[in-house]
């Protein structure tokens, strides 16, 4: 498989931005204690791994928090094309293992401000807030080297 170009990469996290940002606004209509104890949970584990600098197990608790709130939006149609999108820009671009250390407190806090939003009932501030830590997220890929020899 050729690696994606810069403008491929880009798009692809064009549209990650606005499905993400879509994801947050559907699943805040079916917002429960549970579903926001999920969220809880998995960013009091992405501290630890933070802490104990296990990347591996902080890139699959990233994920899974996106994914807990992607399932929570009821939309199969919505949940298999950001998956695509997801699955895409990780393959093509070993996005896992970006460096995420150098960025763990902007990942943190970044799932924070989102959890914050959701568990507030702050629909406006939670899709901003997905916004922008997907836009943060891209910014961080570009600044990767393996990025800059695509």
């Amino acid at each position: 498989m050729a690696p994606l170009s810069k403008a491929e990469i880009e798009n692809l996290y064009l549209i990650r931005e606005y499905l993400e940002a879509l994801s947050v606004r559907q699943a805040m209509k079916n917002v429960t204690q549970m579903f926001i104890r999920e969220l809880k949970d998995v960013h009091e584990e992405m501290i630890h791994c933070a802490e104990d600098e296990d990347c591996s197990e902080m890139i699959h608790l990233e994920n899974k928090f996106h994914y807990i709130i992607l399932k929570q939006t009821d939309n199969p149609i919505l949940e298999k094309n950001l998956r695509s999108v997801i699955e895409r820009i990780e393959r093509y671009c070993n996005y896992g293992f970006l460096n995420i250390f150098s960025h763990k407190e902007r990942i943190i806090h970044e799932h924070k401000y989102i959890l914050d939003a959701i568990a507030h009932h702050e629909c406006d501030m939670a899709e901003r807030a997905m916004r922008e830590h997907i836009v943060s997220s891209y910014k961080c890929l570009l600044l990767n080297d393996e990025l800059q020899h695509i």
